[in-house]
């Protein structure tokens, strides 16, 4: 093939083929804000909303799909509000702060260190141990409610040597209801149909793309022949004629050999999406959809047949 050709040929592929990624990568970052947003609703359903803040940072991203995007950025500001804080301070009988505490939250940690900051909790009932060198570890329950900001809490601590602390329960007042998350819509799971719909109908139009190409470059190689010889008693290059013939020809067959393939892979789209997807919808009942290629006279393009 001459350089030209190949280049035409190259280009328009890297066109199509460049284009590829980006779709996908579009589609798995739209899946991933939705799973985030499905997680957080159920985190926040079971007042886990730590949990669910971190999953709306997710969701809430500006390459997530609008509707998702304002979804997570409402339910993010509700979150915020409801996550209770508390204030712990760890101190001994004469009322001298203990530094240095590390502070876990039903087994997990929660803080290495106790500064005065607050730290983020879950609602409901809890328990809060501390634990510092030479001193005896205190365990802490508390109930804490959701929307409770900045609650003071004082640590008594006491030397290892002496009775390990353990303070009651801290009444608490019922804790204020969340606001119901909306049920999550079935038609947002992953549409695996969609996924293999799109791979067979891009396949088939990389084919058409690479038809066309080639059927405009033997298109011109035709051309090329009828101005080098116009006739068998006008002939100015004879030798130039021929390659122009055999490349009309070689470029013709490369065309029509990508029409077809272009075409089968479009109906194997089109027959998948109305067979196999159409099959899991009641609405479209027991039709039947047939779809096949058939080649056009010349060997120059493709045809699709539908029969329902």
């Amino acid at each position: 093939m001459e350089p030209r050709r190949a280049g035409v040929a190259a280009v328009a592929v890297s066109m199509v083929l460049l284009a590829a990624p980006t779709a996908l990568a579009a589609k798995t970052d739209a899946q991933a804000c939705k799973a985030a947003r499905d997680s957080a609703r159920t985190f926040r359903s079971d007042k886990h909303l730590r949990d669910a803040w971190e999953k709306l940072a997710i969701c809430a991203a500006a390459t997530c799909p609008t509707d998702v995007k304002k979804e997570c950025g409402r339910m993010s500001v509700e979150v915020e509000a409801a996550i209770p804080t508390i204030i712990f301070t760890a101190k001994d009988a004469s009322g001298r702060e203990v530094k240095a505490v590390e502070v876990n939250m039903d087994g997990h940690p929660l803080a290495d260190k106790l500064d005065g900051s607050p730290l983020e909790v879950d609602p409901g009932v809890h328990e809060f141990t501390f634990a510092a060198e030479g001193w005896a570890p205190v365990t802490l329950k508390l109930d804490v409610g959701a929307g409770e900001k900045r609650r003071a809490e004082r640590v008594p601590m006491a030397k290892a040597n002496d009775d390990v602390a353990v303070a009651p329960v801290a009444p608490a007042g019922p804790a204020p209801a969340l606001p119901a998350a909306p049920p999550s819509s079935p038609t947002e799971q992953p549409n695996t149909v969609g996924i293999i719909t799109g791979g067979l109908g891009f396949a088939g139009f990389v084919g058409v793309i690479l038809g066309g190409v080639y059927g405009m470059l033997a298109v011109t190689s035709r051309d090329q022949q009828k101005t080098d010889c116009a006739s068998t008693s006008q002939c100015s290059s004879h030798a130039a004629a021929l390659g122009d013939h055999s490349s009309a020809l070689s470029d013709g067959t490369v065309s029509t050999v990508a029409f077809v393939a272009g075409g089968v892979f479009l109906a194997g789209a089109a027959g998948y999406y109305f067979g196999v997807g159409g099959s899991s919808s009641s609405s479209r009942g027991t039709t039947g959809v047939l779809i096949a290629p058939s080649v056009l006279r010349g060997g120059t393009g493709v045809a699709l047949k539908a029969e329902f």
